[in-house]
């Protein structure tokens, strides 16, 4: 993403519908920018259905309607105008949200599974919330209202919107402006004052960002864009705060309700986090999981996935700990008995690994990797001969 996102933005445009700026400033007629607006809107429309249709969205109702719930309280009742933003989760481990011009906001796992309250949920929800209730999305396109375009270019800027694709909610948040995400931070803290969250969560929210950001060595920050830069962003925070919230008054955290909401949310983000080989988040996502429920056979098995392939053979012992403690827990779950037949294989234990594989047949005989680790079996049967 550029450093000066929109003139970048416009820049594209602008190559795109055709033509250079003396070019268009000599052509008579410019186009119908309220068909720009609708035709922004459809393709936002059409944006939504193809990631609701996708396979990537969080699928928990019961989230779902605490979130919407969030969006709900944060809205201000003077405002009826628009409709109530709706919130979605992406099951995406990294840390992102924003919201589609038709007032649709997507949060990916991996800002709730970082985020500690309803509070900082709150700070998150708003400030999407505040680029919806702007029109920040519109207003880039505005710009061109007193340009002068050839014939064809609503055509041409139809097709380019067409063309985007899965990369049109990262270009319409390319659209923002310095002035709107500082706009969509300050006003957004506001609804989050007005309605009795504890406004102070919002640094907490930035920090995390910010960790995550040094964790996965990001040059550039997803969530809420890049301007201004995030140390710049926490300084608007603490002013507001220091202006409009009494330091002794206490606000809304609602720790328990979120992190109650979230939990299981916050397993499947480590999985995801494992996954895309993000070892350093998984973990972190994984002690935070078992902070909250200690007892859960996947959360140790899953500390050993993350040590076998982050630590690798200097960290054996604590894998194999992690996976016999899942096999403590819940005898009755296959994939740690998969996880250790593994190595014992690659040991040269075929014994050990011929039983931990029929542990693992035998508690999920409908697998899909059933012929891969009967092709296992076979080889230690051959080798302990």
């Amino acid at each position: 993403m550029s450093m000066i996102k929109s003139q970048a933005f416009i820049l594209i445009i602008s190559l795109l519908i055709g033509g250079c700026t003396t070019a268009r400033q000599s052509l008579p007629e410019a186009p119908d920018l309220k068909g720009v607006e609708i035709s922004l809107l459809e393709r936002a429309e059409r944006e939504q259905a193809l990631l609701e249709q996708s396979g990537f969205l969080y699928e928990d109702q019961n989230l779902d309607d605490y979130l919407n719930a969030v969006v709900k309280r944060l809205h201000p009742p003077t405002i009826q105008s628009q409709t109530l933003p709706i919130v979605k989760v992406i099951k995406d481990p990294r840390v992102n949200a924003f919201v589609l011009p038709n007032g649709v906001i997507f949060v990916h796992t991996g800002i709730l599974a970082r985020l500690d309250n309803e509070a900082q949920l709150a700070a998150l929800l708003a400030h999407e919330m505040i680029h919806y209730m702007n029109r920040h999305a519109f207003k880039d396109f505005d710009r061109f209202e007193n340009r002068r375009f050839g014939e064809g270019a609503q055509r041409r800027f139809q097709g380019l919107l067409d063309r985007l694709g899965a990369g049109f909610a990262m270009v319409v948040m390319a659209g923002y402006s310095q002035t709107q995400e500082t706009e969509a931070d300050i006003e957004g803290l506001a609804l989050v004052a007005n309605t009795g969250y504890d406004p102070r969560e919002a640094i907490r929210l930035f920090e995390h960002l910010k960790r995550e950001a040094e964790t996965e060595k990001y040059r550039e920050y997803l969530f809420f864009g890049i301007h201004p830069r995030i140390d710049k962003r926490i300084e608007n925070c603490e002013t507001f705060i220091k202006e409009h919230w009494p330091a002794d008054k206490k606000g809304i955290l609602n720790r328990r309700i979120f992190l109650e909401k979230t939990r299981e949310l916050v397993l499947v983000n480590t999985f995801l986090d494992l996954k895309a080989g993000r070892y350093r988040s998984a973990q972190m996502g994984a002690e935070k999981y078992l902070d909250l429920k200690k007892d859960d056979a996947r959360a140790y098995y899953i500390m050993g996935e993350i040590f076998k392939h982050s630590g690798g053979a200097a960290e054996m012992d604590k894998v194999m700990e992690f996976y016999e403690k899942a096999i403590f827990i819940n005898p009755m779950y296959p994939e740690p008995y998969k996880a250790i037949g593994l190595i014992h294989y690659k040991g040269g234990a075929w014994d050990l690994a011929k039983q931990a594989f029929e542990s693992y047949l035998t508690l999920s005989p409908q697998i899909t990797d059933r012929d891969y680790i009967l092709g296992y079996l076979k080889s230690c049967q051959r080798e302990g001969v």
